[in-house]
């Protein structure tokens, strides 16, 4: 018995971009390989992340390889840049390449096959990140190789000779094996599969059945039948017209609650069944992915999952670059306009790209979208509030968000979520605190609301000046409300846009409630854990540095914790503000400071379904928001004692 490939061998030989010679050569070899159960996935689209080969075998491990029919003598390999990051490194994947013809830069193979392990960790699979900064070993779970198909070991030995060493017969640069021409054969690949934990005598202590499945599920994503839908969606006659799919540009203005999410998703599977072509959505806030696959799920249609890439923009397009061997040299290139532009014709395109809570984007994010990766006559719709606009982009003249789709926006003005007594107080704080920036835009109710006007609950709580340990006090208000409300905790959502409170908050809250919760951000333990490596990481410790790479480090964590984030635990949520909008839950409690901005505060309250619970910790004691959410706090005995 041999190995099993997928997709078929047949089916891969009538793809629309054939495999190269290096990748036939591989595959041929891989489709003989004595072991059935040596899984072999072929160009896997992990949500826009495209590796050559990567072997997944039950038990054992992963191995991704990165093949390149290239001539080596076709480029410059310089050593690294003399930073503290890289100085002296003895690793290709360090190393900068470039074309000998005209100079232009390009990633190290080696970097781009550690690129996609990399981002397995950090996004793909859930809860991988954090089990690998409680244990290092099990990065080991997943290894990387490198097969240069025109290249053979003397070359290879005499190009990289600083770069190389050879260990049980395996020719490696540190963690990355290579393969030339030469050794693709089953003496040196059955060496190669033993160290990698892949040959049928060696097994892995980490890699067990669950983290195999979470493995398969993007390698190979399944089919979606209309069977999966367990909701029942429906969609009012403001809605369903927009949900049509059709070519051209397309910007629809909705206001908090009136179903843009819900809307997109429909109309995305709708544009997938017109073009019969891989669809596009992006956001930027990176808590959206799931839930926009949750949408997804719901809708009664068949697809297939592997045909839609719903990413962040940042990350689809680190996706394109590593997938395309650009290397990514500084942050500015995701704005860069004109090397994308130049190089546009590299790039995959799409038929149909949506984006969701568009007011986030950058007018040169919605340019290269649309000008780099969009095919002619595509679909190219935004979805957008710029009530929301929290990151402060640039609006248009019409107080609007500025995008490059001239004309004028569909406006959908009911929400469909929000209940009504809430809508009465967002109304008043967007008349109050937004209609000098924005055009004020009166939230209609929903006249078909399932719970009735006046079932709504909302308090507000004052908690001035810099108060020490006031996550105690949180802790003391949210208990008590919960009690109050006799809410289930996977309907509650706590909101602030401080991780410092919410990272205090949810310890005390573990502690002594004995309860899971779900965040999108480290708990006490992980921060620890993680400053405590970074310590002994530092040799010479400098606050500057420590201070730099602790902020890339927890970036990088939370950025998995995001992309993750997953409404269907049984347990509360705690997210920031920024991280939970597009999000909605029944009740919520948003603790706010007098630093936070008027559309920040908006969008926390627009989260809230039904209850809604503001904690003021107003540390400046600016009284910024006190009078107005005063205004409206309930006279509801007992409940203000809360707090003394």
């Amino acid at each position: 018995m041999v190995a099993k490939i997928f997709p078929a061998i047949n089916a891969i030989s009538e793809m629309k971009v054939p495999p190269t010679k290096g990748e036939w050569e591989i595959l041929n070899f891989l489709k003989a390989y004595p072991d059935n159960e040596l899984e072999v996935f072929f160009q896997p689209n992990i949500n826009g992340d495209n590796p050559d080969i990567v072997l997944m075998k039950k038990s054992h491990g992963v191995l991704i390889i990165e093949v390149k029919d290239w001539n080596l003598d076709n480029y410059y390999i310089t050593p690294p840049n003399n930073t503290n990051d890289h100085k002296n490194s003895d690793n290709l994947s360090d190393t900068r390449w470039s074309l000998k013809s005209d100079l232009t830069p390009i990633s190290s193979p080696f970097k781009q096959v550690e690129n996609y392990k990399n981002t397995i960790f950090t996004m793909h699979i859930e809860g991988l990140a954090e089990e690998a900064i409680k244990n290092p070993k099990i990065y080991g779970i997943v290894k990387t190789a490198v097969f240069f198909s025109n290249e053979n070991t003397r070359r290879i030995k005499e190009k990289f000779s600083k770069y190389i060493t050879e260990q049980n017969g395996i020719m490696k640069s540190k963690y990355s094996y290579i393969i030339t021409q030469d050794l693709l054969n089953r003496d040196y690949f059955s060496k190669v599969m033993k160290d990698s934990y892949l040959d049928s005598n060696s097994k892995s202590n980490y890699f067990n059945d669950d983290l195999y499945g979470k493995f398969k599920r993007i390698l190979y994503p399944f089919f979606h039948y209309m069977e999966y839908a367990k909701e029942e969606i429906s969609f009012s006659d403001e809605q369903l017209p927009i949900t049509a799919s059709r070519p051209g540009p397309q910007k629809i203005k909705g206001v908090a609650g009136s179903g843009k999410t819900l809307i997109m998703a429909q109309r995305a599977i709708n544009a997938y069944k017109r073009t019969n072509s891989p669809v596009l959505i992006l956001t930027y806030n990176i808590t959206l992915v799931n839930y926009i696959k949750e949408m997804m799920n719901n809708i009664p249609e068949k697809f297939q999952w592997n045909d839609f890439i719903i990413t962040n923009y940042h990350e689809f397009l680190t996706s394109q670059l590593n997938n395309t061997c650009f290397p990514i040299i500084s942050e500015k290139i995701y704005k860069d306009v004109k090397f994308f532009e130049k190089n546009k014709e590299k790039f995959e395109k799409f038929q149909a790209i949506f984006i969701d809570e568009a007011q986030d984007f950058e007018y040169d994010w919605f340019k290269i979208i649309k000008n780099c990766f969009l095919a002619e006559n595509g679909e190219y719709v935004l979805f957008a509030d710029e009530k929301q606009n929290i990151y402060k982009r640039k609006m248009g003249r019409d107080k609007k968000p500025e995008t490059n789709i001239p004309g004028s926006w569909k406006e959908l003005k009911n929400t469909h979520r929000i209940n009504n007594g809430l809508i009465q107080i967002i109304n008043s704080f967007q008349k109050e605190f937004l209609s000098k920036k924005y055009t004020y835009e009166q939230i209609g109710g929903y006249a078909n609301q399932k719970i009735p006007f006046g079932s709504y609950y909302y308090n507000y709580y004052y908690l001035g000046g810099e108060k020490p340990n006031v996550e105690y006090t949180i802790l003391n208000i949210l208990l008590n409300e919960l009690k109050l409300l006799n809410v289930k905790s996977k309907n509650v959502g706590i909101l602030s846009s401080k991780v410092w409170i919410l990272r205090r908050l949810e310890k005390i809250y573990v502690e002594k409630e004995k309860s899971r919760t779900h965040t999108t951000f480290e708990d006490q333990e992980t921060f620890e854990k993680i400053v405590k490596n970074l310590k002994n990481q530092i040799k010479d410790y400098d606050k500057s540095i420590f201070k730099k790479r602790l902020k890339i480090k927890l970036d990088k964590f939370r950025k998995s914790k995001k992309y993750n984030f997953n409404f269907k635990y049984n347990s509360i949520k705690l997210s920031t503000t920024h991280s939970f909008k597009g999000l909605e839950v029944d009740t919520i409690f948003l603790i706010i400071d007098s630093k936070d901005n008027e559309e920040v505060v908006y969008t926390g309250m627009t989260r809230a379904l039904n209850n809604l619970i503001i904690i003021d910790l107003d540390r400046e004691n600016r009284q910024i928001y006190k009078h107005f959410f005063e205004s409206y706090k309930p006279k509801l005995k007992g409940v203000s004692q809360i707090i003394n």
